[in-house]
């Protein structure tokens, strides 16, 4: 069964459903008897996307006819444009200002000049019709011609993505997912994990020379958090979300926002963040913000804690504050935590992930129970 969808722009959208149950849309050109299918779902974003697309080949008709339509919708905001507006729409929501300059940073790399952002060109495989959008073009031209790391890469993408977000969120572009299309393997960073002895030593040190620094320790082992997220904590604010009242702290997932996760605030937590939120109070600078640090502070925090393992003397080559995370999970484990609990303390995506990231921490608990069989 198919329906027509009425449109303003010139041409025809037809929603067809398969034998399946599935709904998808259909549309023919101004003047153009064939029609095309778009690939998307029936949905009022995919319907204002391919609204979008009979606008953009009706003017090119136009052009073509040498003719000027004055009932055409007017112009569309340009990529540059929008993302102005997206700065714009961060800064209410009280994203700092560092964070935006690393989004802009990236924006500036990848984006080559400005265009529509729904702007695309059409390729055939196999007889296919295949929208390339420009920003895609962007993306690969700097992928050919960048010599940044692996990592590196995948940062920009990461941040060029939040962007993409925002303009699929306000009907600019379909929701379209490049940084995970795009990103480059990386090889896992060997971290080890602190000691729960270690751990506890370089707290007490910290807890005599610098407060805030003490309370971020204890937060990285009673939370498992990490520390760029730390660093853009802010009490009841987005975008990161600590809410006393409730007793809840809000994880935000940049890329995915269906995997941002909400965890409960256990006694010893909240004690920590009380603690913080009284420091908050006090000063007048990085107002409701949990730790007063910049978010470009990671250096400087990670230079405070080497010297602490230095004068304690076990200092180690690779360690960072992501050792905090890995001694959680660890003592999860030993703790004989289900696996999937793990997996949502530790925020990963599967537990495919936890296990990946932690076997070798699993290893001593697998040999000691093999050696419990009498066989």
């Amino acid at each position: 069964m198919s329906f027509a969808v009425k449109t303003k722009i010139p041409g025809s959208i037809l929603v067809k459903k398969t034998k399946a149950g599935n709904e998808y849309i259909s549309y023919r050109p101004f003047k153009q008897r064939k029609w095309v299918a778009s690939g998307l779902s029936y949905s009022r974003k995919n319907l204002k996307v391919v609204e979008n697309i009979l606008e953009h080949l009706y003017k090119e008709h136009l052009i073509k006819k040498n003719q000027i339509d004055y009932n055409l919708p007017s112009e569309r905001t340009t990529i540059q444009r929008q993302f102005i507006y997206f700065k714009e729409d961060m800064l209410k929501k009280n994203l700092s200002e560092n964070t935006l300059y690393e989004y802009e940073f990236s924006f500036e790399l990848i984006i080559n000049g400005d265009y529509k952002p729904d702007d695309f060109r059409i390729i055939y495989e196999r007889d296919r019709e295949k929208r390339i959008y420009k920003i895609q073009e962007d993306i690969e031209d700097y992928l050919a011609s960048t010599q940044h790391k692996s990592n590196t890469i995948n940062k920009h993408l990461r941040q060029l993505q939040v962007f993409i977000n925002y303009l699929a969120e306000n009907n600019e572009i379909p929701e379209v997912n490049f940084y995970k299309r795009f990103k480059k393997k990386t090889q896992q960073k060997e971290i080890t994990p602190y000691t729960t002895d270690e751990a506890n030593r370089i707290i007490n040190r910290a807890k005599q020379t610098d407060e805030v620094l003490y309370l971020l320790l204890r937060l990285f082992y009673l939370t498992g958090g990490r520390l760029n997220e730390w660093l853009n904590a802010y009490f009841g604010i987005d975008p990161f979300n600590v809410d006393l009242k409730q007793k809840t702290i809000t994880f935000r997932n940049k890329i995915r926002r269906d995997q941002s996760q909400t965890i409960p605030i256990s006694d010893k937590v909240e004690q920590v963040l009380l603690r913080l939120k009284e420091l908050e109070e006090q000063r007048s600078d990085y107002k409701n913000k949990v730790i007063p640090y910049s978010p470009k502070s990671k250096s400087s925090i990670t230079r405070k804690i080497s010297r602490i393992e230095k004068e304690l003397g076990f200092k180690q080559k690779g360690r960072s504050t992501h050792g905090f995370r890995r001694l959680l999970a660890t003592e999860l484990f030993a703790n004989e935590v289900p696996i999937d609990v793990i997996k949502d303390i530790m925020r990963h995506s599967s537990i495919e992930v936890t296990m990946k990231a932690y076997r070798k921490q699993d290893n001593n608990r697998i040999e000691e129970s093999l050696k419990k069989l009498n066989r």
